[in-house]
């Protein structure tokens, strides 16, 4: 098998719906039905598409809730081989890899949790783990790294 490699992209509809997101991916190469979009939309909270042209899987998620606007909100912009882009602060990406769950989610947090040390809002970590459910495995990982 060929190695995969993932991105994950926060997708926030506005008044033009899906569309815009359609033509996003057909325009990267990726094959994104509509009627699975609509679907996923209104039901889940991510979507997972493929290409057949490269090794790139994306994953979309939906901005849904309270917290997903403010993690919305503190993004970051960085220039990538010239062009603009986007990233999640390394806060809320602990808290995302936290909550999803997987042993190789939490050992990437644990390794965000390592490199950032002391550059972490831990005010906001705390303030968020909580309703997120992931407090426990925030207060572990910080207890294992010695933070």
């Amino acid at each position: 098998p060929r190695p995969r490699f993932e991105i994950d992209l926060v997708v926030k509809l506005d008044g033009n719906g899906l569309e815009p997101l359609l033509q996003m991916t057909r325009k990267l190469g990726f094959a994104l039905d509509r009627n699975e979009a609509e679907q996923t939309f209104r039901l889940g909270d991510h979507l997972v598409v493929t290409s057949p042209s490269h090794p790139f899987r994306m994953g979309l998620w939906w901005v849904r809730t309270a917290y997903d606007q403010v993690a919305l909100a503190r993004r970051r912009k960085a220039r990538v081989q010239g062009e603009t882009a986007w990233f999640c602060s390394p806060e809320d990406t602990v808290l995302s890899l936290l909550g999803a769950g997987r042993d190789r989610d939490v050992d990437a947090a644990g390794g965000i949790m390592g490199v950032q040390k002391g550059r972490l809002d831990w005010g906001y970590l705390r303030h968020w783990a909580r309703p997120l459910s992931v407090d426990d495995r925030l207060e572990r990982l910080r207890r294992e790294l010695f933070i």
